[in-house]
């Protein structure tokens, strides 16, 4: 079901599956459907309300910096220190070149380390999933709504203060530098202000939404937990829809499908042997109040 709304009505894949406590959804085949489902839900958290809060209120550092610079300087001068370098290099002269003190901001803080760090692992998680249906689809992938979801986070890292931190980003996830994905997560949730609303505690919640959420079961016997699924009051609607798409699908990859409405959950294909085929209309009803009795 979740690999068929992406793959043709994202939109109602929005409006279909949220947050619920339930229990956890253990069968391992099921694992590439959770991550699908996972990493398309929490794109919309992330990108229209992380990120952008993010942005706005950049973590910085902006430590006193001494420099030599040139007359007309720009920073304060340190006459003591000027002075000193004077008499030391060119004695009874006028000084040429001054020292002064600056505050410089910089970027490359662990907060935004950490940021960079997510939209990198976000991208390659979707292009793994995106290799996996390319497989299964072809070309009609291209048209997969992960796709967007590579492009947003490729446009995130173009962003100035997130570009010139890309290459540590790299690094931290390939195993190359001194601190690793979690190491980084304990350093910012360490230097985070507790009881302050920030953007980066969000993020840190959103990167363990990202690693634990798994899909809705209802069957299971362990303790219910945050999961992503549908409203139990609409399965017996789900399962209906579930049919069609199904079938849609069917019928697109044996080429027998001449249109679809996927708002009106309209098809017309054709059906029955070379030379004598018959040109069909389906549509789902949605009067009909159940279809499944005794749903689990």
């Amino acid at each position: 079901m979740v690999e068929l709304l992406l793959r043709h009505d994202a939109p109602r894949f929005d409006t279909t599956f949220g947050e619920r406590a339930a229990e956890m959804l253990s069968e391992p085949r099921l694992r590439r459907f959770r991550e699908l489902a996972v990493v398309f839900y929490l794109r919309t958290e992330l990108f229209e309300s992380i990120l952008p809060r993010i942005r706005r209120r950049l973590s910085f550092v902006a430590p006193r910096e001494l420099l030599v610079e040139e007359l007309p300087p720009r920073g304060r001068i340190d006459w003591s220190r000027t002075m000193a370098a004077s008499l030391r290099d060119r004695p009874g002269e006028a000084p040429l070149e001054v020292q002064t003190r600056q505050r410089r901001r910089h970027f490359a803080t662990p907060e935004n380390l950490l940021t960079v760090v997510t939209l990198l692992e976000y991208r390659a998680a979707a292009q793994r999933l995106l290799e996996s249906e390319t497989a299964q689809e072809g070309a009609r992938s291209i048209r997969h709504p992960l796709n967007e979801l590579v492009d947003a986070c490729t446009r995130e890292l173009v962003f100035p203060q997130f570009a010139g931190l890309v290459r540590d980003a790299h690094a931290i996830i390939d195993g190359h530098a001194s601190d690793a994905p979690a190491d980084l997560e304990a350093r910012v949730a360490a230097q985070l202000v507790p009881g302050r609303n920030s953007a980066y505690d969000d993020l840190l919640a959103w990167r363990v939404k990202l690693a634990a959420l798994h899909l809705l079961d209802r069957s299971a016997e362990t303790p219910p937990e945050a999961m992503l699924g549908s409203d139990p009051a609409r399965d017996n609607y789900l399962y209906q829809i579930w049919l069609f798409y199904e079938l849609a699908d069917f019928l697109q990859h044996a080429g027998q499908l001449d249109d679809w409405n996927v708002g009106q959950m309209v098809l017309t294909f054709r059906w029955g042997q070379s030379g004598s085929e018959q040109r069909y209309r389906l549509q789902h009803d949605q009067e009909i109040a159940s279809h499944w009795e005794r749903a689990p």
